[in-house]
């Protein structure tokens, strides 16, 4: 089984373009990705009881330097989107532009002002493809501006189809 496991994730790895050496992390939840971004958010340390995060944000036991910004696609699955918001992170919505695609214009602009604010761990989570509509993500081209500002870049491949037409 551990062969498979190693084998699978090289091959994930290499679709997503990743290159040997790099940093690059693959989660294996076997949950799904609720799984998967339950387990980010423990790693992150933004991970909280819905019922206790007003009274921490109140608190301010985090410091505003500590705290996570999240950019999130005008599209995601409620299993990414509901859980950052529930989370201890600030979650940053980023809109559609003309052609309905991730507006990359306003990425990049909400990408400078969270770099003005300080030197905050930020991310992207972002879906690779609607549920609803199959528009296709440009993952890619966003994990690269994602990493023009040192923010790390996370995927939902679940609706993604094999083969773009």
């Amino acid at each position: 089984m551990g062969k498979m496991v190693k084998e699978a994730t090289k091959y994930i790895k290499t679709c997503l373009g990743s290159s040997s050496g790099t940093e690059e992390i693959l989660l294996l939840c076997g949950n799904g990705t609720t799984g998967a971004i339950k387990r980010l958010h423990e790693v992150m340390g933004v991970a909280i009881p819905s019922t206790l995060r007003s009274r921490y944000l109140e608190a301010l036991i985090l410091k505003p330097e500590e705290r996570w910004v999240v950019f999130v696609g005008p599209y995601e699955h409620h299993s990414n989107l509901l859980s950052w918001r529930q989370s201890l992170a600030e979650v940053v919505e980023i809109g559609v532009d003309d052609e309905g695609l991730i507006d990359m214009n306003m990425l990049h602009k909400k990408l400078e002002e969270a770099t003005r604010r300080g030197n905050r761990p930020m991310l992207g989570s972002f879906s690779a493809c609607s549920n609803v509509t199959g528009i296709c993500t440009d993952t890619r081209a966003i994990a690269r501006l994602l990493h023009e500002y040192g923010a790390f870049a996370c995927f939902d491949f679940a609706a993604r189809p094999k083969v773009r037409p």
